[in-house]
């Protein structure tokens, strides 16, 4: 696994997992197949919008240029029983985007002090014409004088974006596991990078790493997203025990130790 900062934080890892794209494509129409709804919707002043899970409003003629996210990896809410091979797909990412995580803290040490847990991951679609605008990953979305609806980005320390299939310069080279369109674009380095299956980015979720997704032109691309973060849950009745098994965190308190066995800037893991 190589890897090379790029840049205000912007680190990349290349080749950081092998990914069978019959497998993945067989994965992603058994996600779809039972997808669960990432919406609700709300009327304000003769207007309706749709809000996703994460807080965020869109007008509803919009949606169709936001891309889908695939929370419920396994299909639990539906079967008790996933197939295996789709739990050892899931854990295979979890474990790069860890590794991945282990390598950037070798850049940037101190980020393995503010990186105590990651959330579950997710899968994000983009089709024929979908997109998304320059964001930052600690950004909650509020209205003056109304609740918070959701404070969870604040605790990102870093964005993490394995991608699952090739983005390819031209129509020409496209089949149907690949896209055209789709870079991901940081404007602060400037730097715009064409996503390649089983390759890592990791940058911070602050303004600092303030990117966008261009819009994809043909065919379909997917990534699982995770983040690094810290701190206790804003919506926990109790207080929150560093290390806890909640369900929905996998915490990280290896990671310091993990950090003293690579070398090379995390190219290379010591076993």
């Amino acid at each position: 696994m190589k890897s090379t900062h790029l840049g205000m934080g912007v680190v990349l890892f290349e080749q950081a997992l092998d990914i069978d794209q019959e497998f993945l494509f067989e994965y992603i129409d058994w996600l779809k197949a039972n997808k669960e709804n990432e919406f609700i919707y709300e009327e304000e002043n003769g207007v309706l919008y749709a809000i996703n899970k994460s807080g965020f409003k869109f007008n509803v003629e919009d949606i169709k240029r936001a891309p889908q996210r695939f929370i419920d990896l396994l299909n639990r809410q539906y079967q008790a029983n996933p197939p295996k091979k789709y739990i050892d797909f899931i854990s295979s990412l979890e474990n790069t985007v860890y590794k991945c995580i282990v390598g950037y803290c070798k850049y940037f040490e101190d980020a393995a002090t503010t990186s105590w847990w990651r959330p579950i991951g997710h899968i994000v679609g983009y089709e024929s014409g979908q997109k998304i605008g320059p964001h930052c990953d600690t950004q909650v979305p509020y209205e003056w004088g109304k609740k918070i609806n959701n404070q969870a980005p604040i605790h990102n320390t870093l964005s993490i974006n394995l991608y699952l299939n090739d983005c390819v310069d031209s129509d020409s080279l496209l089949n149907k596991y690949t896209y055209t369109g789709g870079e991901i674009h940081f404007s602060n380095i400037p730097y715009t990078y064409m996503p390649k299956a089983g390759s890592v980015l990791v940058y911070p979720s602050s303004y600092i790493g303030r990117h966008e997704v261009c819009e994809v032109k043909n065919g379909e691309r997917y990534a699982f997203l995770s983040n690094a973060c810290y701190g206790a849950s804003f919506d926990s009745q109790d207080i929150e025990i560093i290390g806890q098994d909640t369900g929905n965190k996998h915490w990280m308190p290896e990671l310091i130790n993990d950090l003293s066995k690579i070398t090379d800037h995390g190219n290379h893991i010591k076993e």
